[in-house]
């Protein structure tokens, strides 16, 4: 019997894969919520992983999960099966704009990360809770992930697969060596986003970017970097990164150590991958013009709240 011939098993272990076959995504996520939660903390998942809640319930917490959609929470509580805390969470099926709390809420989970925040939910859903949240009790509770970075290199990539050419976007495991993949220079940071403060949708980006080594540059590789929980006074985060995302070139670039482009886009978070592609304009700058540019912020300088 295979998956695919049946709809609801397919999505049952597609939504299984990704959950379960990332173990470093795993890993971090129980570290930060078992960092952060504590017993009598009200907690709430905002679209229903499941696995989130069932950790903050294993902590000591009440939890709330919820999810429009009423096949994602019948999919949580079948992942679940028989573990231990998972009769601890109120799974409520509702818009995320419903007011389904009586109570404010000290944490919010949300896992609903995309590389790059492409096509993702996380930005919108995250701020209009936070917004909605506090008019009503007047607080702001604290969200895992609590910080997302997004930073852009220019990278040379051998796109022939075997004698397959693919055209389309890439994806890498961010903690496996990327043989194919050449950087030619630093991750510059194009945006940040921290989820307790109001947010904008809007990703544009402006850069200066410098070739630290020769190369043929045929694609930009964008990272995204969640630290899932901070602890300002160790200066000490539990971070995790969503897969790479490698994007080809309409037109490749012969590159020498030491030359300079400039790099400009701009999408909405959510929004589809094209807008991104449609948007991209890269060139090389000659000196003279470099004073007047806005240069990029390298991915070492990270903001005050991201230093840890």
């Amino acid at each position: 019997m295979k998956a695919e011939n049946h709809p609801e098993l397919a999505s049952l272990y597609a939504e299984q894969s990704r959950l379960l076959s990332d173990e470093h995504r795993l890993q971090s996520f129980r570290q930060a919520i078992t960092q952060v939660v504590q017993p009598g903390d009200r907690v709430v998942e905002l679209g229903a992983s499941g696995l989130l809640s069932l950790w903050a319930a294993q902590c000591g917490a009440e939890v709330v999960c919820i999810d429009p959609s009423a096949s994602a929470l019948q999919r949580a509580r079948q992942l679940l099966g028989t573990s231990p805390g998972r009769e601890s969470i109120r799974w409520v099926q509702a818009d995320y704009r419903d007011e389904v709390l009586s109570e404010p809420c000290s944490l919010v989970l949300c896992d609903l990360l995309h590389p790059a925040l492409i096509e993702s939910a996380q930005v919108a859903v995250c701020d209009d809770f936070r917004h909605r949240h506090q008019l009503r009790f007047g607080q702001t509770p604290r969200f895992l992930p609590d910080t997302t970075l997004l930073a852009v290199q220019a990278v040379q990539q051998d796109y022939d697969f075997h004698g397959c050419l693919p055209t389309l976007a890439l994806f890498q495991q961010p903690d496996i060596a990327q043989t194919r993949t050449l950087g030619l220079g630093d991750p510059y940071i194009y945006h940040t986003v921290e989820y307790h403060l109001p947010a904008s949708r809007l990703m544009r980006a402006d850069l200066v970017l410098q070739a630290q080594a020769p190369g043929r540059l045929n694609a930009l590789r964008f990272i995204s970097k969640h630290l899932l929980a901070i602890s300002l006074e160790q200066q000490t985060s539990t971070d995790w990164h969503s897969p790479y995302m490698v994007l080809p070139l309409r037109q490749t670039l012969e590159l020498q150590a030491g030359d300079r482009l400039r790099l400009r886009f701009a999408y909405l978070a959510g929004s589809p991958l094209s807008y991104l592609q449609d948007s991209l304009l890269l060139e090389k700058i000659p000196q003279s013009q470099l004073q007047q540019l806005l240069g990029g912020q390298p991915m070492a300088a990270t903001p005050v709240r991201a230093q840890a």
